[in-house]
């Protein structure tokens, strides 16, 4: 990784969770900005937020291999502390992140409206535009978060901050991926965020222009994150959705289908019978890909070649065997992620025990998409192979019934679940 240069760069992360404190922060602060973190005050960490609060640096674990790193910052804030805006209105501020789930972006919007509005009334002290990047699980929400500052502008009539954010700022769309866990304090009070040694970073240049562009080449050197065309962009989305979430996803549904049910990845990687299963579906996905990659967003083979898909699925696996100690449960909620809108069903539906119904409900349509979504691209190749008087594979029917066993187990494992709720 290459530092960016001696001049005096700032970053300003919000979001002090698993993602921002065991990806974000340690990989910007390695390139040699003055880190910056926020967080929203009372949130489900305050004992973490309070350490790091009165800290300057914090350990960052890695969990497959025993080693670690000391990760230096400047200062912690609260969201709601008026000197957060003092940070925004400096001119060394070149990056600002956000890692709080897209379904929160929400609640750290008007945190960012404001410092995006003090930044633009205070333009003799800025020296250069702002690059934002909320990196969250949606390719997209970035995109979301321009939309939402250029709305709440509009509404306002601020015609001088849609100026500013047009010229000043790039709002980048981004792809992470690393296994990260929960910060922790420890018994001597310092600060520990756990996570594996494998990360990606990718970002999309496409909303990048003029001096924006040339700020994001600059200060994003070393490759952190790496950007990449949008056609490139909405691929590497592809395969993280499809073979890293996928395969984590189907391996958690495998073992927890089980009677008695599995608990951890390494009782799933130990069982043929079940990583047999796993590794039909995964060349569903797999080849899926290459047909996406290839047909709809005509990327070149040479660049993006199928054993390359091959090798990047053998990674997945190989990072999976690291962490094997990793729990099927926390795997099947973590990546699942239902979302439950308490606005739109009446309050007494989502009390007590029917919370959970509802949430293994919305869980179960969630997986279910997960798994069918790359299944048509499958279907498409398939029958493109056949009317040229070729096959995909030899094995078609029995790829096709592993993943209607995956469903079944799917199937099995929420029923299971649902009758063990009261």
């Amino acid at each position: 990784m290459v530092a960016i240069d001696s001049e005096d760069r700032w970053h300003l992360h919000i979001g002090a969770g698993s993602l921002g404190l065991g990806l974000v922060v340690p990989l910007c602060s390695k390139m040699g900005f003055k880190v910056h973190i926020a967080n929203r005050p009372h949130g489900s960490k305050a004992d973490v937020y309070d350490r790091l609060k009165e800290g300057r640096t914090l350990s960052l674990l890695f969990v497959d291999s025993g080693g670690c790193e000391q990760v230096p910052y400047s200062r912690f804030y609260y969201t709601d502390d008026p000197d957060l805006m003092d940070i925004f209105a400096d001119g060394r501020l070149s990056v600002v992140t956000t890692a709080v789930r897209g379904e929160n972006l929400d609640n750290v919007f008007p945190v960012i409206y404001e410092g995006l509005l003090t930044r633009c009334h205070s333009a003799p002290k800025n020296g250069h535009p702002l690059i934002l990047i909320a990196c969250e699980s949606s390719p997209h929400c970035s995109s979301r978060l321009h939309n939402l500052v250029q709305e709440e502008a509009i509404k306002k009539n601020d015609i001088e901050l849609l100026r500013y954010i047009k010229d000043e700022v790039g709002f980048v769309d981004t792809l992470v991926d690393r296994i990260c866990f929960p910060p922790k304090v420890e018994q001597d009070g310092s600060i520990t965020s756990h996570s594996e040694t494998y990360y990606e970073w990718l970002g999309n240049k496409a909303n990048l222009r003029g001096e924006i562009s040339a700020l994001a080449d600059k200060i994003f050197l070393g490759g952190v994150p790496k950007l990449i065309r949008e056609n490139e962009f909405d691929f590497f989305f592809k395969r993280k959705s499809w073979l890293v979430t996928g395969i984590q996803l189907a391996i958690a549904v495998k073992g927890l289908a089980c009677d008695p049910p599995k608990e951890r990845v390494q009782d799933v990687l130990d069982s043929p019978v079940l990583m047999s299963n796993v590794d039909k579906v995964g060349m569903v996905w797999e080849l899926a890909l290459q047909y996406y990659g290839e047909v709809k967003l005509f990327l070149d083979i040479q660049e993006v070649g199928y054993e390359d898909i091959k090798d990047y699925a053998q990674t997945v696996l190989t990072r999976l065997k690291r962490m094997s100690s990793d729990n099927l449960d926390r795997i099947l909620w973590e990546l699942g992620k239902p979302r439950i809108d308490s606005r739109a069903r009446p309050a007494e539906l989502l009390a007590n025990m029917q919370k959970e119904r509802v949430l293994l409900e919305a869980l179960h349509q969630k997986i279910r998409n997960r798994f069918d979504e790359p299944l048509q691209y499958f279907a498409e190749y398939d029958e493109y192979c056949r009317s040229q008087g070729a096959s995909v594979v030899d094995q078609v029917p029995q790829l096709y019934s592993a993943l209607r066993e995956l469903n079944r187990d799917l199937d099995k494992l929420i029923a299971r679940r649902l009758l063990d709720t009261p």
